[in-house]
């Protein structure tokens, strides 16, 4: 394809083709005009490799068209395999502006985050493992050194995944670009609901940029976590990690729905968290005490964690800790 007249180069730097293609250049001629020379080139993909730098994407057996007009190329319906599931991508990649801007569509069908590209830091902001399906709308600007996707927005659903060691069932993520830096564009409710928004202290920061350039990810991201019968162990770990102090020992299995604004730029800025969720934990003791079951309402806002209508039921023989908890017991209703 690089031998294809009148494209320019830096087309072929950023979408590169690699086996079959069909090719179709249409010439217009308009004498006494600013431009009087026209090219438009079709190139259909027909099961071809394709090679999408700026997204770190690599797709085999990609169908679609790459047509290309000027310095301006238009993306249609592209649609191969990648990341271990199926990807696709519409749109406008607009090389006659400096620096280039690109507005595109892209849909992920079942990708395995695990192999997601190293661009995207995804093991790098503790999400590991699952299967990943949705849309994002990708605004990006090959900024020098790096790819900036500012103004971008996306909404994705990671199942069977890992998030910083914990296993969650399902968590949904909704990506706002705001201003220079890309942020979650939802907040979470406190218990009397109200809002709680994404917090961003001081000047938003630049974001994370990889030696060499990489991809700009969110600083924060809103979520709903849904966790099932999980041992409390490695999230109380993590939570010391992060300056959580508990009270008291803690110990048992737990469940629940929850949505939560972690702010992956500053993992350690406990201030920078919310929550809000109703939990269960079973086989439970708190502080040496054998509880069995316990719900209650927890609330994390500005770094203050709020406990609420705490419920449990009292095992005959209360002598557990983080080492002997109880088995389960008879649920209570709240």
């Amino acid at each position: 394809v690089a031998c294809i007249p009148v494209v320019p180069g830096e087309v072929w730097q950023n979408v590169i083709p690699r086996g079959l293609v069909d090719v179709r250049l249409t010439i217009r001629l308009a004498s006494g005009t600013a431009q009087p020379v026209r090219v438009r080139t079709v190139v259909n993909l027909r099961q071809t490799a394709l090679k999408l730098p700026a997204l770190g994407l690599d797709l085999a057996e990609t169908t679609g068209e790459v047509v290309v007009e000027g310095g301006v190329v238009h993306l249609d319906r592209l649609a191969g395999r990648a990341v271990g599931g199926r990807v696709g991508t519409t749109g406008t990649m607009d090389f006659s502006r400096t620096p280039p801007r690109f507005d595109l569509h892209l849909d992920l069908d079942r990708v395995a985050v695990a192999a997601a590209p190293e661009a995207w830091q995804l093991n790098e902001r503790g999400m590991t493992g699952g299967q990943m399906t949705g849309k994002a709308q990708l605004v990006v600007t090959l900024a020098p050194g790096e790819v900036d996707l500012s103004g971008s927005s996306g909404e994705a659903v990671i199942t069977g995944g890992m998030v910083h060691g914990v296993p969650v069932k399902s968590l949904r993520l909704i990506v706002h670009g705001d201003g220079a830096d890309l942020r979650s564009g939802t907040g979470v409710r406190d218990r009397a609901g109200r809002g709680v928004a994404p917090v961003a202290h001081g000047e938003p920061p630049a974001g994370p940029r990889p030696s060499g350039g990489g991809m700009r990810l969110p600083e924060s991201v809103s979520t709903e976590i849904e966790l099932e019968d999980v041992d409390l162990s490695p999230l109380v770990a993590q939570a010391e990690l992060r300056g959580i102090d508990l009270p008291a020992e803690v110990a048992g299995r737990l469940a629940l729905k929850a949505e939560a604004t972690i702010p992956l730029g500053a993992l350690r800025d406990i201030k920078g968290y919310a929550f809000h969720s109703r939990l269960e934990l079973s086989g439970a003791s708190i502080a040496g005490a054998d509880l069995g079951h316990v719900s209650a309402e927890l609330a994390l806002a500005d770094g203050v964690l709020e406990l609420t209508d705490l419920r449990g039921l009292l095992v005959d023989r209360p002598d557990g800790g983080g080492d002997r908890p109880p088995g389960p017991s008879a649920t209570v209703s709240a």
